[in-house]
């Protein structure tokens, strides 16, 4: 759309210098000597023919004077031919670009006659100065497309797109620059510009996409924003602080360290009263909720062993603690339903790096996969479950172990925090998997699939 709009221009612009410059000529003749031609007819022109004197200003036949300076007629006869041409690839353009042919009519009937009357020039200096004239706006108009691009580019890095997609065409319109003013010809100059309408259209593809993906950004915070301030927002912050509070009581639960006790007890009591839809009294109920949650955690804290590794599969997560603080917190891929992470009280019992993971099932089992080299491998299960690193994964969290794209039991982690959790984690270090779902601990402790029998001795469960 952009080219069509500029070569339009273009045509425009060219159209309007002939006409300026033909005009000229006819006002010019109307105050020049005349001549009379062998018709009969009168033409008028300036100046001193060759073989003149300008003392006795004689006037000659147009004959006389096509016999005397053949090779200067010759030249008004090519640059006559020349307006000529210029005015058909103007029609032609303007046709192109949807304008009906007989709009044309008194256009090309009108600068016909200027092109005829322009046969009277006579000097080359005249004929330089037509041409002279057209190259100019043709040249000005010809980089108008370069303009309009590097104005797209500085729009579209302004909001946001990248600059790897953007350099290419800033070269294409930095080389369109340097050539145009090397070519002669005006008729020329627009093929050089006309390259531009790809990359032109690229990069307002990619700032209208850019522009699309922020107003959706914009969308969602914004209904983010209108749900935590709704009572369904609201209510959801207290159920998020009874889910995180029963998550951790079933933690302190699963390593039989004691009870959190009255403060779960207080919790529970308090959940049913944000079923409420009065807002002042869901606004206490959820502060109250909080409030209980947060002395469960101070109480949870306290309770873990010097190092633990947490994981949730609900949550898709894994946490590590040291002395009660949180050191490592990541994402993370477990069993697939089929093949589910087990669940209860284990601990790393090996660790291998790098190590060669070969599938347990044959090639035609739906479980089958190839030989893969992870880098880091720490054994929590006998079965062969391992906390390992998954470069062939693009994501992780909630839903990456669904659809066949879970694990075989094991627990996935990216780059980053795997290096950080091998480095960290010492051999007999507990890792507690739970279903991480919220629900009550005795329904979280009915679940458990498996106990480290030196995890279980070590901590009475």
């Amino acid at each position: 759309m952009g080219s069509h709009r500029a070569g339009l221009l273009f045509s425009i612009r060219l159209t309007a210098a002939v006409a300026l410059v033909t005009s000229a000529v006819i006002l010019a003749s109307t105050s020049l000597p005349a001549v009379t031609l062998k018709d009969g007819s009168v033409a008028r022109f300036g100046g001193v023919f060759p073989g003149q004197s300008e003392a006795t200003n004689g006037l000659r036949s147009w004959a006389d004077y096509e016999a005397q300076d053949f090779r200067q007629l010759e030249l008004a006869r090519k640059v006559t031919a020349r307006l000529a041409s210029e005015v058909a690839w103007l029609q032609d353009r303007e046709i192109a670009a949807g304008v009906p042919a007989e709009e044309l009519a008194g256009l090309r009937d009108e600068v016909g006659r200027d092109v005829g009357l322009a046969a009277v020039l006579k000097t080359r200096n005249a004929f330089g100065e037509v041409d002279s004239e057209l190259r100019g706006v043709a040249l000005a108009s010809a980089l108008q497309p370069i303009a309009d691009l590097r104005a797209l580019i500085a729009d579209s890095r302004r909001v946001g797109v990248d600059d790897s997609v953007l350099a290419g065409p800033a070269a294409q319109a930095d080389s369109a620059e340097a050539l145009l003013p090397t070519i002669e010809d005006p008729l020329e100059l627009w093929p050089v510009v006309a390259v531009l309408s790809a990359p032109s259209s690229e990069v307002a593809r990619q700032k209208a996409q850019r522009e699309a993906d922020l107003a959706a950004r914009v969308e969602a915070v914004q209904q983010a924003t209108n749900y935590y301030n709704s009572l369904a927002g609201l209510r959801q912050r207290g159920y998020d602080s009874v889910t995180e509070a029963r998550n951790e009581a079933a933690w302190t639960a699963f390593l039989g360290r004691p009870a959190l006790g009255a403060s779960v007890a207080q919790l529970e009591a308090a959940a049913p009263t944000l079923e409420t839809v009065d807002r002042p009294a869901l606004e206490a109920a959820v502060r109250r909720v909080q409030d209980l949650a947060a002395v469960v955690h101070q109480q949870f804290i306290t309770r873990l062993p010097h190092k633990v590794i947490l994981i949730s599969l609900a949550a898709e997560q894994l946490s590590a603690y040291q002395d009660g603080n949180l050191v490592i917190q990541t994402l993370v891929t477990t069993g697939r339903p089929e093949l589910p992470t087990d669940i209860g009280l284990m601990r790393v019992y090996r660790k291998n790096a790098p190590w060669l993971m070969r599938s347990l099932w044959p090639p035609s089992s739906p479980y089958w996969y190839p030989d893969l080299t992870v880098k880091y491998a720490m054994w929590f299960h006998p079965s062969g479950e391992a906390i390992h690193d998954s470069w062939w994964r693009g994501w992780y969290g909630p839903g990456s172990n669904l659809g066949g794209y879970g694990s075989h039991g094991c627990i996935g982690l990216p780059y980053g925090p795997i290096d950080q959790l091998y480095a960290w984690t010492p051999v007999d270090t507990p890792v507690v998997v739970i279903p991480g779902d919220g629900s009550p601990v005795s329904s979280q402790l009915a679940r458990r699939t498996y106990n480290d029998p030196l995890m279980a001795r070590l901590y009475g469960v």
